[in-house]
């Protein structure tokens, strides 16, 4: 039977938050997750997915809902905390855990994701507030470090991310070119404490196994001028001489093009003699 933490349950954990009179703190997104059956099914997915030399990086550890029982998954856990009053009920929790270290800090001000010459996989029940620049940092700058990961974020979002054309986003461009995207599960506002307003997406990303021409910060910063008029046609933000020469059809708006004709297109702009 698998080991849960004690505060996976929402009456444990009013309790422990009556003693903060501000309650949980909507500043970093504190919403979390008291339901056991959730819990369960999300880490056998990362169980079922997690390779053996991996370790595990926890973005949000919280109260160890997830982190209790991550821990015993892998050789080394680490989880990040902002929250200086969790720090301590998670680093009491996770005392049984030789294997695991908490760190008190800010996730978005690291420097490096896992010592060199090794990959993490990524785990994180991700605040709205933070979720794209977490995406942007994980891709951004730590591609390299990471093979694939698991995420609970809210659906609108994680529908960005996996809608394409013809409703496609900078979202869907972004995150696709590098990693598979699937959806795992919908997470209903009655898992967690205090209840959100809006469903929660468990989504993987695993990543693409095919070298990729783009370095992702280049890549976000091509889609960023493709979709900086997401209502116009692609011709008021791409010239027609780099579309006639990608062969994309300027009157297509962007949320209507492919990744290949995007792809087609950045790769005309870079050979492009400069102006």
């Amino acid at each position: 039977m698998r080991t849960h933490s004690p505060y996976a349950n929402s009456t444990r954990a009013k309790e422990l938050f009556s003693h903060v009179p501000s309650g949980p703190r909507k500043q970093f997104g504190q919403n979390f997750i008291c339901n056991t059956t959730t819990i369960d099914m999300i880490v056998d997915v990362v169980s079922q997915s997690l390779q053996e030399s991996e370790s595990i990086v926890e973005i949000g550890g919280g109260l160890g809902a997830f982190s209790v029982p991550l821990a015993g998954l892998s050789r080394t856990l680490t989880i990040y905390e902002i929250d200086p009053f969790l720090f301590p009920v998670l680093t009491h929790e996770m005392g049984p855990f030789p294997n695991v270290s908490v760190v008190n800090d800010d996730f978005l001000t690291r420097q490096s994701l896992v010592e060199k010459g090794t990959t993490a996989f990524v785990f994180g029940a991700l605040p709205y507030a933070i979720t794209s620049p977490i995406f942007h940092l994980l891709i951004g700058s730590f591609y390299e470090q990471w093979r694939m990961g698991v995420f609970i974020i809210q659906k609108e979002v994680a529908e960005k991310m996996l809608q394409e054309p013809p409703q496609g986003s900078y979202w869907h461009h972004f995150v696709s070119l590098y990693f598979d995207i699937k959806r795992v599960a919908i997470v209903s506002p009655s898992a967690f404490w205090p209840q959100p307003t809006v469903e929660s997406t468990v989504l993987s990303l695993t990543k693409k196994e095919q070298v990729i021409e783009f370095a992702p910060r280049e890549w976000s910063r091509f889609l960023h001028g493709v979709f900086s008029n997401p209502r116009k046609k692609v011709s008021a933000s791409i010239s027609g001489n780099i579309l006639g020469q990608a062969g994309v059809d300027g009157s297509k708006r962007p949320q209507e093009i492919t990744t290949r004709e995007l792809i087609a297109i950045a790769r005309a702009q870079k050979s492009a003699p400069m102006q």
